[in-house]
């Protein structure tokens, strides 16, 4: 993958987490797009097309192995996961060590710690999410489940056989959006809900990884459309749009299964000199941006409830504006770094993959998660 093959998916990307933000810090704004849920599974997809280009042929002749892959996902995801957890956990036991004496509460938020320091989900009582820690720590979760399943069965992943994976997926997700009304599901605990979790980012793992396989095909069927600016625009417009009762179990269905697709197909064929730098900026930022808004979100609120500031939106826009530079400097100062360690300590014996901090970048860019 190279570095400006892809810059619209990367601004795609940013602008998708941005929107996450804006969900989990409604106290800032005093405003929230409804729709914004579906970042999520536009997160799905960009992964399992930037996967699938990254490791796909690497799978294939094995020149990877399963559990290689697995470690190199986990750290490409695990330091800046790690750092935002610490964050959380400081917050979360300094609240209980002020406000209450209950060692049970105490003794349930550990074992939540110690449950997500290995990305599993635990209960609290009081909380339905499956990461009361942090909660868009679910999408991870469940995307690394998925990668693994992808990683195992890939020896025999036919076309035929992914087409069944996305049919089935596609029917569930279908289902679980028709049952609740709207997709806003996969997070909580419940079978259904966790479920729908799994479902949803099935689909859009395996899905991003047929359009890639597919991709010079698909790019011969939409060449007529020169402006890949409008993949940015109607990414913007479906998660920003508001509710419509009872037909939003219908738009989500519709959005996640073929206008999502036809974006990312779009959005890959085009380049943008002019943009590059802030889309890839926006993509950089991402990851970090995903996993460090809550934590980093509560204490810029609570910072302005003890001052006595009420200025939303504009207190959510000065959010972002702290916010993306401390992405940026997380990645290149911290996570970078310690990735590019962990890739020579646990993947040194692999001749394909590189260590540099760059290629690193560009073959395991999205998550997304």
């Amino acid at each position: 993958m190279t570095a400006s093959r892809y810059t619209f998916l990367d601004g795609i990307r940013g602008l998708a987490a941005i929107f996450v933000v804006t969900r989990h810090t409604t106290d800032l704004w005093e405003f929230s797009f409804f729709r914004s849920y579906l970042a999520v599974d536009l997160f799905f997809i960009l992964s399992g097309f930037v996967i699938a280009n990254a490791y796909e042929e690497k799978l294939s002749s094995k020149s990877i192995s399963t559990k290689s892959f697995i470690i190199i996902r986990l750290i490409r995801l695990y330091p800046i996961y790690l750092l935002s957890l610490l964050i959380c956990s400081i917050l979360y036991l300094a609240n209980i060590t002020d406000t209450q004496n209950s060692s049970g509460t105490t003794s349930n938020l550990i074992l939540s710690i110690a449950l997500a320091t290995a990305m599993l989900p635990s209960k609290i009582p009081g909380s339905p999410s499956l990461f009361p820690m942090n909660g868009p720590y679910w999408s991870l979760f469940f995307e690394l489940i998925i990668n693994l399943v992808y990683a195992a069965i890939r020896p025999i992943l036919s076309r035929n056989i992914l087409v069944a994976l996305i049919a089935i997926f596609g029917i569930l997700v279908s289902g679980a959006s028709l049952l609740r009304g709207d997709l806003d599901v996969g997070h909580t605990w419940g079978t259904g809900s966790i479920a729908a979790g799994f479902s949803r980012a099935g689909f859009g793992v395996f899905l991003g990884v047929f359009i890639f396989r597919n991709i010079d095909s698909f790019a011969m069927r939409f060449q007529r459309i020169k402006f890949p600016w409008i993949a940015t625009i109607l990414a913007i417009g479906i998660l920003a749009s508001p509710s419509f009762g009872r037909l939003d179990p219908i738009i989500d269905i519709i959005s996640v299964i073929a206008i999502f697709p036809m974006l990312l197909i779009v959005a890959s064929q085009g380049k943008s000199s002019k943009a590059e730098k802030i889309l890839t900026t926006l993509g950089s930022a991402s990851y970090p941006i995903y996993v460090l808004h809550l934590p980093l979100g509560l204490i810029f609120s609570s910072y302005l409830k003890e001052q006595g500031i009420q200025i939303a939106p504009t207190s959510g826009i000065i959010f972002l504006i702290i916010l993306i530079p401390i992405a940026l400097a997380s990645e290149k100062i911290y996570d970078i770094p310690v990735r590019k360690w962990l890739i020579n300590k646990f993947i040194k014996n692999n001749p394909h993959h590189s260590s540099h901090p760059q290629k690193i970048k560009q073959e395991e860019s999205v998550n997304l998660n």
